[in-house]
């Protein structure tokens, strides 16, 4: 008996703890499917009492007044959303939820949601005053947020898949609100975001982690009230854009080394850019450009900037700037920026590229640059002496003097040839006086006996055998 009496409240607790514990999953249209409800009075909540998991659509039209509260609930399929005089939104044990979606036309006070870690989508378009308590959201496929709210806090999301964005005051807005207010945005834990907009009177900007931006890119627009850092200690990866504007004080861009982004910055106030990018794609800045470091700089698809005011930069801005656009120099720059950085050795390069044909003009020294045009042929320089007359009379009787000279040694040449073999005879040894009697006389001997040849008058002398030897 004593047992029995034992047993029984120990049935009945472990009865009433499995009956509480349970999961069960309930229908908006109360039979199954996925469908809208709309939620028109507080006692339409009862049928959702001990549901976990609703599947389906809650939708809080005009009719509903006062506070919405539902505990107990840890996941909503479908979409939650208010078109009605709701004052306050409270599920305070919802985990996930498909869709949360507030409408400017439709004002709510407050929007509790302590335990919310992952949400698709979430629109909240609300007006001042309104205050929000996502405080566990770790993780969003897509946040959209507009409003003159004083404060925008996340401090567990970690991932955004698609666009996270706060547009109060943002130049796109077609019809902006008329009563602004100064905002602080406070993203503690953020590394990854497929697209990040904040623009408004943004007086803080804390978002220390941020380490990937995807394809839509990060666009910070500080309207009215000045931002006094924009810093992004983290960032390590940006795909297509970086657009700042506004009233910024400085602008640290941390250790993002590589990007072909888009980058466009334009301030209305004195700015400092840090930056350790050495790769760039498109740099377009503007505006009060005060500092430009950029330590590391080496390579830009193009680099575009126009300031108002003489800018101290970095050598390395210098360097990439005057070969982008070689020979111009980086006129925004300060004075003492460009002699740092050292002569600009691109500024004789304004001349076309020298053609591979080999042309009629001298070849420069190695050290000369080729110009882009022909050198031009040195003037003779004036010399002392005669006038030009006299010159040219002298060298006419030079001329005169030395044909004669040369007609003279021809002639005198020829003469020679032409003497008869008695004048060699002559100048070779004469002979004895008996020897010229001896062939004398042998001479009229044969010419008494006949012997006499057809050529002897085209013979030489016989005695020239003696002379010829």
């Amino acid at each position: 008996m004593v047992q029995r009496n034992f047993l029984l409240p120990c049935l009945f607790a472990v009865t009433v703890l499995s009956t509480g514990t349970s999961a069960r999953d309930c229908y908006t249209n109360g039979y199954g499917g996925s469908s809208w409800l709309e939620v028109k009075t507080p006692q339409q909540l009862h049928q959702f009492e001990g549901c976990t998991t609703i599947i389906g659509t809650l939708k809080i039209v005009h009719s509903w007044t006062g506070p919405f509260f539902l505990p107990g609930v840890k996941n909503i399929t479908g979409m939650l959303g208010a078109i009605g005089a709701v004052s306050s939104i409270e599920l305070p044990d919802l985990e996930y939820a498909e869709e949360v979606l507030l409408l400017e036309q439709y004002p709510v006070k407050r929007l509790l949601l302590p335990r919310l870690k992952h949400v698709e989508k979430l629109y909240m378009y609300q007006r001042k005053g309104f205050s929000f308590d996502l405080g566990a959201l770790e993780s969003a496929g897509e946040i959209r947020m507009d409003g003159p709210w004083s404060n925008v806090s996340f401090p567990s999301l970690e991932k955004t898949e698609g666009r996270l964005s706060f547009e109060t005051q943002w130049s796109g807005n077609r019809t902006p609100y008329r009563d602004t207010a100064p905002v602080d945005i406070e993203l503690p834990v953020l590394r990854q975001v497929g697209e990040l907009i904040l623009a408004g009177d943004i007086t803080s900007l804390s978002i220390p982690s941020l380490e990937v931006v995807g394809n839509g890119g990060l666009t910070v627009e500080a309207q009215q009230a000045t931002l006094p850092v924009l810093s992004l200690p983290s960032l390590k990866g940006l795909d297509t854009l970086l657009s700042i504007r506004g009233y910024i004080t400085s602008i640290d861009l941390g250790p993002l080394e590589t990007t072909k982004a888009a980058r466009y910055i334009h301030t209305y106030i004195p700015v400092e850019v840090h930056s350790e990018l050495y790769e760039a794609g498109n740099i377009n800045m503007g505006g009060e450009l005060k500092t430009l470091n950029f330590t590391r700089l080496l390579d830009a698809d193009s680099m575009a900037i126009r300031s108002n005011i003489p800018t101290e930069c970095s050598d390395h801005v210098v360097w990439t700037y005057r070969y982008l656009h070689r020979p111009q120099e980086a006129g925004f720059c300060d004075e003492q920026s460009l002699i740092r950085a050292g002569r600009n050795s691109w500024a004789d390069l304004n001349s076309p590229t020298p053609s591979s044909e080999p042309t009629p003009t001298p070849t420069p020294d190695w050290y000369t640059r080729p110009s882009s045009r022909p050198f031009p042929s040195p003037s003779p320089s004036p010399r002392p002496g005669l006038g030009s007359g006299a010159e040219v009379v002298i060298v006419a009787v030079f001329g005169v003097i030395f044909s004669l000279s040369i007609i003279s040694f021809c002639m005198s040449r020829a003469k020679r040839m032409e003497l008869p073999e008695e004048f060699e005879e002559e100048t070779r040894h004469p002979l004895s006086k008996a020897e010229m009697e001896a062939a004398d006389e042998e001479e009229v001997d044969r010419l008494f006996h006949g012997e006499v040849e057809d050529d002897y008058f085209d013979a030489p002398p016989p005695y020239a055998k003696h002379v010829r030897g």
